[in-house]
C-alpha cells in the first residue's frame, strides 16, 4: 500500500491533538506513543537506554494496542542490546587473563549489538518517520486514511 506525508503543527502532535486513526493501519488508534525528535546519535542512545527525554521535543504519534506492543518490545530489545554490549565487553575485558573468557565474551558483544541493531531496523519500520522544521512536524510513511483524518479535522493542516 502506499504511503503518504502530512505536515501538523507541532504544538498538535506534543498535545495529543492529532485525530484518534493510527499512522501505521489506519484503523482506530487506542492512545499515543511518543516520539523524539531531533536527537543526534549519542543522544538516541543515551534516549534508547534512559527513556528520558533528551532535550527534543516529544512528537505523540497515534496508534492501536498491537502496533504500541510492537513499538515496546523493539524498544525493549534495543535497549537491552546496547547494555548487554556495555557489560559484556567490559566483562570480557576483566576476563582477558583467561584465553578463552576473551573471544567468547567478545563473540556475546557482537551478538548484543547485532540485537541492538536490529531492533533499531524494525522501529525505523514500526514508526513513521517524524521531522520537526520549525513550527511544523512532517510525519512521512504514514497511512492515508490518517492523513485523510487529519486533512477532515477541524484545525487546518497542510
Amino acid at each position: 500500500m502506499a504511503r503518504a506525508a502530512v505536515e501538523v503543527p507541532l504544538a498538535d502532535a506534543v498535545n495529543r491533538r492529532l485525530p484518534l486513526v493510527s499512522v501505521r493501519s489506519g484503523r482506530a488508534a487506542d492512545g499515543y506513543l511518543g516520539v523524539p525528535v531531533g536527537l543526534g546519535f549519542g543522544e538516541r542512545i543515551v534516549w534508547s537506554v534512559t527513556q528520558r527525554s533528551a532535550g527534543g521535543p516529544m512528537v505523540r504519534l497515534p496508534l492501536t494496542q498491537p502496533e504500541f506492543d510492537h513499538v515496546l518490545r523493539l524498544r525493549r530489545a534495543e535497549r537491552s542490546g546496547i547494555v548487554n554490549s556495555v557489560v559484556f565487553l567490559a566483562l570480557a575485558a576483566a576476563l582477558a587473563r583467561f584465553p578463552l573468557l576473551f573471544p567468547l565474551g567478545l563473540l556475546i558483544v557482537v551478538l548484543s549489538a547485532g540485537l541492538a541493531v536490529a531492533a533499531r531496523w524494525g522501529l525505523a519500520r514500526a514508526v513513521p518517520t517524524v521531522s520537526v522544521r520549525g513550527r511544523t512536524v512532517t510525519i512521512a510513511d504514514a497511512h492515508p486514511d490518517f492523513v485523510t483524518s487529519v486533512d477532515r479535522g477541524g484545525r487546518r493542516y497542510s
